[in-house]
């Protein structure tokens, strides 16, 4: 490398920093990052039905494992760690299934999100703040919102219509009981 400088080499020649980068990551590279990245790939499992997190960290870990997006295996370790309802669902809803990494990422997301949707329309109670944002981050339109007057009066039933007005029971009505 002194030699390419005292022949005239530049600072911002890129043959020099080429060899001085692999001059770095031969001295300082952790020759067991990829073997420890493999085991923690073939641990790692989607957790409490947080699909972004489980795509990063898979995503991390694939490259740190030196896999390729484009390989079959990298396809069929992302779909054997997620929860079996989604891959089915997946599977269901989809009229051709996906056949890359990414196109399997996309189909999981939006089943997942629809997951959370119908589940937090079951309890009747909208949309969660994080399938909010989680849909906000996909890109698409929630109906949660509630149109309705916040000045608008509350009408109480017990008088409405013909209906009869019940009152509390007097101690010797009780007795009567």
């Amino acid at each position: 490398m002194d030699r390419k400088l005292l022949a005239g080499y530049s600072h911002e020649d890129k043959e020099l920093w080429d060899e001085f980068t692999k001059a770095f990551s031969d001295t300082y590279m952790d020759i067991a990052e990829g073997i420890k990245a493999e085991r923690e790939l073939q641990m790692l499992h989607m957790k409490d039905g947080d699909i972004d997190t489980y795509i990063a960290t898979f995503k991390k870990l694939l490259k740190a494992a030196s896999y390729t997006k484009n390989e079959q295996g990298a396809l069929k370790m992302f779909k054997t760690r997620l929860p079996g309802r989604l891959n089915i669902r997946i599977i269901n809803q989809s009229l051709t299934l996906p056949d890359t990494l990414e196109g399997w990422i996309e189909s999981a997301r939006q089943q997942e999100l629809k997951y959370l949707q119908s589940k937090e329309f079951s309890q009747k109670g909208g949309l969660s703040p994080q399938a909010l944002a989680f849909a906000k981050r996909l890109g698409i339109r929630t109906n949660n919102q509630c149109h309705h007057d916040p000045n608008a009066m509350d009408v109480d039933a017990r008088n409405i219509g013909n209906r009869p007005r019940f009152t509390q029971l007097s101690n010797k009505e009780k007795q009567k009981l």
